[in-house]
């Protein structure tokens, strides 16, 4: 069947970058056609407009504009599959939850359980999820001095601004591993603490036990 859709979650700075480039290129040695989606070109720098605009954005605002732009995505995923043998995307709905949840008021926080599962019905779902699970301490190394204004802001890494990083990228894996227990069978999880091979070894593997590759 055509059009495995294949997902990669995880926190900043996880390694999925690398595994998702290592899975590209498996795919085109055994002749499968592929494409990889990373985002929408229509949401590019929205966010980075409303920052320039209000100096901040509501956690809640943000969760929705995440699932506008992953809608938007599910969309073309719908019309791609028949096209190519494989659809990798980085980052999808579960992303939204995550960092939604772990940046949102408590207060709000009652109204997103509510939504969560009335969106999630409108999705094209993948296949399976591979989540990358990375400690924040081991993923803050990995990330050097790249850091999204969401979270850090603009300027020099300080110590105060290194601790809100790991705090977030806590909270967000967290989230993400109470998502999983939901459905553990649609996930694929890797230790990212392991080698770029040894990832990459362990993810092939699990792909063909579930008659995916």
């Amino acid at each position: 069947m055509k059009g495995h859709i294949i997902v990669f979650e995880g926190i900043d700075g996880s390694g999925k970058t690398s595994q998702i480039q290592m899975l590209a290129d498996y795919i085109n040695t055994e002749n499968y056609s592929y494409i990889v989606i990373k985002g929408h070109k229509a949401f590019d720098g929205v966010k980075e407009k409303i920052l320039a605009q209000n100096n901040k954005i509501d956690p809640f605002s943000l969760f929705l504009l995440s699932m506008a732009k992953f809608k938007t995505i599910s969309e073309e995923i719908s019309l791609m599959r028949d096209r190519v043998d494989f659809i990798i995307i980085d980052r999808y709905v579960d992303t939204a939850i995550a960092y939604s949840q772990a940046n949102i008021g408590s207060d709000e926080l009652p109204v997103l359980n509510d939504v969560v599962p009335l969106l999630k019905r409108v999705f094209v779902l993948p296949d399976v999820t591979v989540f990358i699970n990375t400690p924040a301490e081991v993923a803050l190394q990995r990330k050097h001095n790249c850091f999204d204004r969401i979270e850090l802001g603009n300027g020099s890494l300080s110590e105060g601004r290194q601790k809100h990083f790991l705090r977030n990228q806590r909270f967000a894996e967290m989230k993400y591993k109470e998502i999983i227990i939901q459905e553990e069978s649609k996930y694929i999880t890797i230790d990212g603490k392991l080698s770029k091979r040894e990832m990459h070894n362990i993810l092939i593997e699990s792909l063909r036990m579930r008659d995916i590759l």
